[in-house]
């Protein structure tokens, strides 16, 4: 994600870009437990059918989590919809302020 937004001049966080996924339902967050025996839960982002017209889950390094991978042509497209995420996010925003003022 970091190198297309620098690519595409995107000046946004893949941070960011990645809550903007998951308010759109383009991605989502999937929790595991930890390998090392602590049971302590783990987390990791993985595109929801919506998200993979935009790129694919690939599997990483551990079997039990996947990593996102992005298609460079359809990146225009996801960056239309996180901008239109981030305009009705900040809307939200505003309109909640307003009804606490």
């Amino acid at each position: 994600m970091t190198a297309l937004l620098k690519k595409n001049n995107i000046p946004l966080s893949a941070s960011s870009a990645f809550q903007l996924m998951d308010y759109s339902g383009l991605s989502k967050i999937s929790y595991y437990e930890s390998s090392t025996g602590s049971g302590q839960q783990k987390w990791f982002r993985e595109l929801t059918e919506e998200g993979k017209a935009f790129g694919k889950n690939q599997w990483g390094h551990h079997e039990f989590k996947t990593e996102m991978s992005f298609d460079a042509d359809a990146f225009p497209g996801l960056i239309e919809i996180l901008s239109k995420a981030l305009a009705k996010s900040v809307k939200e925003s505003q309109i909640a302020e307003e009804g606490q003022a």
